[in-house]
């Protein structure tokens, strides 16, 4: 074969074929994943009559030139296929090669003008017959290599390839869009933007889901085109399913603090927990339920009075009036009014040792008692001119106190509520008294502090750390809490044992007039404010308002039973009683007959009377 011929013949040949057949592994997607870095190049080759050349494997090079003219020498890249598994097989003169197959074209830098030159070596021991002319330029299919980087054509650097990662500049673009806007499906990456709208809006408008979110195979998270989300399955049946593995102890569901605190968990086996996330029931609190003492509701009494005072005792609430009413209630909502043994100015009421005892500031026998609530009768004070603001009970006694602050007999005591034995004190307005923890307690509203008494005769007076007017005191919790009338923002004072007090933030700077504790919750009451009239706190420290909007009233006391807290007023219209709880249960008074039919859910089982019906 004439070679020099020969070699026109395939040039002319290859030329065409190069513009024409020229392939690249390569697709659109190539900003989206990995491209095949290598060129497949096609042609036939003919002896000089256009005749195919004879079957077998040829010796070919390649170069990849940055002109048509400098010399091989100079090539960014240059490949020889002349090994015995690399040569080209050409069969009825076409041939098909992969251009990087034996030598990468990882050196080569695709943003700019590049040129192919090709030269073949024969069937044998590589007889090469000079460079093809002219080289043929590369066109825009192997340029798009460029696309791994989302670079615009010119700005990658030289050092550039088809495999080396490159940190896009602030202004490299695609389509006109900067290369940072797009993100990677192959690594790490975050979407930032600074607008009003959603930075992702996912639009469903066919039957598939809106997101799936896989850990290797398993699908860990799961929005359906209905909007249920799934949380451990695939199939949400509602708006939000969280779903265990099976065998598994990690909580299905956890709320924890800023700083770890369990605060809420429900366990894979249902257990709910409450400040807890180890539940070992099936619901566990650690910590105080409050359900009681928030919201409250206008009662209707039964008759117009200055209602002062309210106590709680054998299945009933009893409410004492400065004007000289008594009413009962079993649960706080339906009350009926009761004559009074004397129509006196009624300031306190307490229950103790099975009998209710009330006390007054005025009238010829200032203590009235009653078995029920219903029938009172006139006792008679030590001291008849003495103005009793407060009586309480406890350890087998009733004590009394009054707020004249004249004399040195400011205080009485009775075992049972009838007899009744002075007792002496510091002179001082003397407003409330309480029992607890061994000790009683009383405070005055005119600056001079406490007193405290073990066995309510012999009395000591601590120091207290501001002189309000303390006008109320109660015991719960292994705490005194005081509130007060005036004062600014410490007009609540505790104290664990009585004697050493601290004053606690009070939340609103109301007359507070009266304080109890139950369900975990201390319960103040005040004369006025504006829709804020009640304050509750779990410790005593902490407090928080509650609405009495549309039912501000001028209460004077509030106490606690059967669930219940019940508060009264000295204003109102026969609407000057609020409630807030729901009974839990009733009591039969021990000394009353009942009559008429009963009905007792589970098992009743007889101890001591009185008997507790629970409700369901």
């Amino acid at each position: 074969m004439n070679s020099l011929l020969a070699q026109k013949k395939i040039s002319t040949l290859l030329t065409g074929a190069f513009g024409l057949l020229i392939v690249l592994a390569l697709n659109t997607n190539l900003a989206l994943a990995q491209a095949n870095p290598q060129i497949n190049y096609q042609g036939k080759l003919t002896n000089g009559s256009g005749v195919a050349v004879p079957d077998g494997t040829y010796n070919m090079r390649f170069w990849i030139l940055t002109s048509p003219s400098i010399a091989t020498s100079s090539a960014l890249w240059t490949e020889s296929l002349t090994a015995s598994d690399t040569k080209v097989q050409v069969t009825n003169g076409l041939f098909s090669v992969m251009l990087g197959s034996s030598t990468p074209l990882t050196s080569v830098d695709w943003n700019q003008t590049l040129y192919l030159g090709v030269e073949i070596g024969g069937t044998s021991t590589p007889a090469w017959d000079g460079e093809m002319s002219p080289r043929k330029i590369l066109g825009t299919v192997p340029a798009a290599f460029v696309a791994n980087y989302a670079n615009v054509a010119g700005s990658a650097s030289t050092s550039d390839s088809a495999t080396t990662a490159v940190s896009a500049s602030s202004s490299d673009t695609l389509a006109g869009i900067a290369s940072s806007s797009f993100l990677r499906s192959d690594e790490a990456d975050t979407m930032e933007a600074t607008s009003t709208s959603p930075l992702l809006s996912l639009i469903q408008n066919g039957t598939g889901k809106l997101l799936s979110l896989f850990r290797g195979l398993t699908e860990v998270f799961t929005v359906g085109n209905n909007g249920h989300v799934g949380v451990g399955t695939s199939t949400p049946g509602s708006l939000f399913s969280v779903q265990g593995t099976a065998g598994s102890s990690t909580p299905l569901f956890t709320v924890a603090s800023s700083t770890g605190t369990a605060l809420m968990g429900i366990l894979s086996n249902g257990n709910v927990g409450i400040g807890t996330n180890s539940a070992g029931e099936k619901l566990e609190v650690v910590g105080n339920i409050i359900s009681k003492g928030t919201e409250w509701t206008l009662r209707t009494s039964t008759t117009t009075n200055s209602w002062h005072s309210v106590t709680y005792g054998n299945g009933l609430f009893v409410a004492v009036a400065f004007t000289g009413g008594v009413m009962t209630s079993p649960d706080g909502i339906n009350w009926t009014p009761r004559t009074a043994a004397a129509a006196n100015q009624w300031t306190s009421i307490t229950y103790g040792n099975g009998i209710f005892v009330a006390v007054s500031n005025n009238g010829t026998d200032r203590v009235m008692t009653s078995p029920d609530g219903i029938n009172w009768t006139s006792r008679k004070s030590i001291t008849s001119n003495r103005l009793w603001s407060a009586v309480t009970y406890g350890n087998g006694l009733f004590v009394a106190v009054e707020t004249g602050a004249a004399g040195s007999d400011q205080v009485m005591t009775s075992p049972d509520g009838i007899t009744w034995t002075n007792r002496s004190a510091t002179g001082a307005a003397w407003s409330s008294i309480a029992y607890g923890n061994g000790l009683f307690v009383a405070v005055s509203s005119d600056g001079s502090g406490t007193m405290t008494s073990v066995d309510g005769i012999v009395w000591n007076y601590p120091s207290s750390p501001t002189s309000n007017a303390w006008s109320a005191i109660t015991y719960g919790n292994g705490l005194f809490v005081t509130v007060a009338s005036t004062g600014s923002g410490d007009r609540v004072m505790i104290s664990p044992d009585g004697v050493t007090w601290a004053t606690s933030t009070s939340v609103a700077d109301n007359s507070w007039h009266s304080v109890t504790y139950g369900n975990g919750l201390f319960v103040a009451v005040s004369n006025d404010g504006s829709g804020n009239r009640v304050m509750t706190s779990p410790d005593g420290i902490t407090w928080k308002t509650r609405s009495t909007s549309g039912i501000d009233k001028s209460y004077l006391g509030v106490t606690y039973g059967s669930g219940i807290f019940v508060a009264v007023a000295s204003t109102g219209s026969g609407q000057d009683v609020m409630t807030s709880g729901k009974v839990d249960y009733s009591v039969l008074a021990h000394n009353n007959i009942y009559q008429g039919g009963m009905s007792v859910f589970g098992n009743l089982r007889s101890v001591h009377l009185p008997i507790v019906i629970l409700s369901r």
